[in-house]
């Protein structure tokens, strides 16, 4: 079996794995919600991601040893509290150590590399999370109707980033097939449509 797996680390995140067929079209697409737990911080109840959760899952998916998961990672940003940066760090170092103690060959992605690759972050603009749903779903509900069921409402956009920093990580590593071509045509219409939108400058 050839797939690759994604993951949104976030408590509201998802790992996405999908698998190909012998021509390398895509096969399935899986999408698990992140475990989490609820704990006590400071007096106060807080969910967070559950590693016994984590490694059930991965355990029981049984992928391939060395198969590639991206991984996002997040980073520290002036309108995030720290204590926001600490959880969203911690978030992404037990997945990295679930996946990789699992046999899986993980590939960290910043979570700006993959939305601006994508065209989904634009300087000076609020990022719109049902864009992320809508390209999930142009990409991938046509393979299964579950896809669509997935990411039907509003809060389930942690589970279309995921399947898309799976997508973006396939077409980064020079991929050639079906869903690579499905990236590059996104990105090429995007860049296209916003040379369009450029103000046309005469001296």
């Amino acid at each position: 079996m050839r797939c690759i797996v994604g993951c949104d680390p976030d408590v509201g995140g998802a790992l996405a794995v999908i698998t190909f067929d012998d021509v390398g079209n895509v096969d399935t697409v899986m999408i698990f919600d992140c475990p989490t737990k609820p704990v006590d911080v400071n007096g106060k109840a807080r969910t967070r991601v559950c590693v016994d959760g984590m490694v059930k899952l991965v355990r029981e998916l049984d992928l391939p040893a060395g198969t590639v998961a991206h991984l996002e990672v997040g980073g520290g940003r002036s309108l995030y509290a720290s204590q926001s940066c600490f959880v969203q760090g911690a978030a992404s170092g037990q997945w990295l150590g679930v996946l990789v103690s699992h046999g899986l060959d993980v590939r960290l992605v910043p979570a700006s590399t993959w939305k601006w690759a994508l065209k989904l972050a634009r300087r000076g603009q609020m990022r719109d999370k049902n864009a992320s749903r809508e390209l999930a779903k142009r990409w991938f509900a046509n393979e299964s109707n579950q896809v669509a069921d997935a990411l039907k409402r509003v809060k389930d956009h942690g589970r279309a980033e995921a399947l898309l920093i799976a997508a973006h990580g396939h077409w980064a590593e020079g991929r050639d097939d079906t869903l690579s071509t499905l990236v590059k045509v996104h990105i090429t219409m995007a860049e296209l449509r916003r040379a369009c939108e450029a103000p046309i400058v005469i001296d």
